[in-house]
């Protein structure tokens, strides 16, 4: 396609290097620079780039991609910082663009914290409802949120 995609929290790059087989230009961000070097000696495409930085404080430009990618890595975030990562994607997210994404999404409260206190790196998990209704505060229009799965058009 001709999509330029962000991968935000792209850890060892396998997701951005897949990705680059089929989009015009990919961009994966992490903020551990052991990874990114990793990165950019293994996955080696002339229009794939890896750069280190905070996915809270995106270095890029407003609508500067067609695609944004949050895979399994807002569970990892505070409940507040889950939502700057979210204001984060959609502020570099083109009007109309798509946010695709993968976490736990329990049907309660209750099941989220169950969850979160059998794992320490996950912070805060978002309920369907709760995902359901921050997509549509960032993004404009959530188009799903499944068990897994989550997709957003920016409006």
């Amino acid at each position: 396609t001709n999509a330029r995609v962000l991968d935000s929290c792209s850890g060892l790059g396998w997701g951005s290097h897949l990705l680059a087989s089929v989009s015009r230009d990919v961009v994966g961000i992490d903020q551990d620079a052991a990874s990114i070097a990793l990165c950019t000696r293994q996955w080696e495409r002339p229009h794939l780039h890896f750069r280190v930085g905070s996915v809270l404080e995106l270095p890029f430009d407003d609508e500067s991609f067609d695609v944004v990618l949050c895979m399994d890595s807002i569970e990892h975030f505070t409940r507040a910082d889950g939502l700057q990562y979210l204001a984060e994607l959609a502020r570099v997210c083109r009007r109309g663009g798509h946010l695709f994404g993968s976490s736990a999404f329990p049907e309660t409260r209750w099941g989220a914290e169950r969850l979160c206190k059998g794992n320490p790196h996950h912070l805060y998990l978002y309920t369907r409802e709760e995902m359901r209704t921050v997509l549509e505060a960032s993004f404009g229009r959530a188009r799903r949120v499944t068990r897994h799965y989550f997709q957003a058009v920016k409006a």
